[in-house]
């Protein structure tokens, strides 16, 4: 889940469905999946969308709202602008389409190298092996 308010409403009702809170992950405070790709990488492909909507509007670094989550100031940069903007699997599949073109943030690999190894827990990836098997494969 997305470290914001709707990410943690996500969570809630996960919870109250069933799922185990233990069972349920999230990024780290005020952050959203876009945040952990570089400003650079992110805004590279919203700017691709845009190119490819015939719309001659950029967005840059300077256009973000400092404190918000990167799709939310990217939001909010389109509605002054009467766009729709891109959603997050919009981005996702241009991004899946043009590897070359994703660049994470240095605090990304460590988070993402972290949920690997719980999801991997959660699902038991390691068999009866547990810690033993997790160790060599971390890493660690």
């Amino acid at each position: 889940m997305d470290g914001d308010t709707r990410g943690a409403a996500l969570k809630n009702q996960l919870v109250k469905a069933g799922v185990r809170e233990s069972h349920v992950f999230s990024l780290p405070a005020d952050q959203a999946i876009e945040d952990l790709l570089t400003v650079d990488s992110y805004l590279g492909a919203v700017n691709a969308h845009l190119t490819e909507c015939s719309r001659s509007d950029r967005i840059s670094e300077a256009d973000l709202t400092v404190g918000k989550t990167r799709g939310k100031a990217v939001g909010e940069w389109c509605a002054k602008r009467a766009i729709t903007p891109p959603g997050k699997t919009v981005i996702a599949n241009r991004l899946v389409n043009n590897p070359d073109q994703i660049s994470l943030e240095p605090s990304a690999m460590s988070f993402l190298k972290d949920l690997h190894l719980k999801l991997a827990d959660v699902l038991n990836l390691w068999g009866e092996a547990g810690n033993a098997g997790r160790s060599t494969r971390s890493g660690s």
